[in-house]
């Protein structure tokens, strides 16, 4: 098929990997994760995931890894002690170990943080 509609919505984590960086979540992760309800996996790439500073956010950074246009932060669900790994592509090098954030899909690509 064409390669933009498996990019961004592949059928299993086996192709994901194939197009590049990707976080992948079951049905049962992503209301904790992205506050959305999940009835199939999904597939959210760096590029789609915005992490920021955010007093209110539900979620607290425990490591970051900067690697230029992909970066990799360690988070924890504050309320639940759940942690993951996810891969977002950042506007620079700016949270720390400690940061309390927020963790939202962008949809559309000209949308800003």
């Amino acid at each position: 098929g064409p390669v933009e509609p498996l990019y961004r919505q592949p059928p299993n984590r086996k192709l994901a990997a194939a197009l590049g960086p990707f976080n992948w979540f079951e049905p049962d992760e992503s209301p904790l994760w992205l506050s959305l309800n999940g009835l199939a996996p999904r597939c959210v790439r760096p590029e789609q995931l915005l992490l920021r500073r955010s007093a209110e956010g539900p979620f607290r950074v425990c490591e970051k890894r900067f690697s230029g246009s992909v970066a990799e932060a360690e988070i924890v669900h504050e309320s639940t002690g759940n942690r993951r790994r996810v891969l977002h592509r950042p506007a620079a090098d700016h949270l720390q170990a400690g940061d309390q954030v927020e963790m939202r899909m962008i949809e559309e690509r000209h949308e800003l943080p």
